[in-house]
């Protein structure tokens, strides 16, 4: 069906979120773009809500997007930065499941939110580490 490699819905949290898919703690619905900008949201970060040209908050809220978020994290900010380091958490929990029941050779990340660098890579790399068996 095409769908096969398809990891962002794979459940790394039976509790978390409900996902676009209709199920819980998907790895989507916990690492992927739309939950990053709404923890960095959350975590009321200045950057990404300032020069956003309107006078809502809210509405401002609404039209932040997740390379935003990258670069206010990589210019200092703590909530987009925090945001990141959960995403990867969950993101390196999923990829030490995949080195478990496929110990592949090499993982390839992709997508505009691999911009953020160390401060998305490091926090997966750790989890890896954690959650994966040391002879992989």
């Amino acid at each position: 069906t095409g769908s096969a490699g398809e990891i962002g819905h794979m459940t790394i949290e039976l509790q978390g979120p409900l996902c676009s898919c209709g199920k819980r703690g998907c790895l989507e619905a916990l690492a992927g773009a739309l939950a990053i900008v709404a923890e960095a949201q959350q975590g009321t970060s200045r950057a990404l809500t300032e020069g956003q040209g309107t006078s809502s908050a809210h509405a401002q809220l609404e039209m932040i997007d997740v390379g935003q978020v990258a670069r206010a994290a990589q210019a200092g900010d703590l909530a987009c930065k925090k945001a990141l380091e959960h995403a990867g958490v969950y993101i390196g929990i999923a990829l030490a499941s995949l080195m478990s029941a496929l110990n592949p050779s090499l993982i390839l990340l992709d997508g505009s939110i691999m911009r953020a660098g160390a401060l998305l890579l490091e926090p997966i790399r750790l989890s890896v580490a954690a959650y994966s068996l040391p002879s992989l």
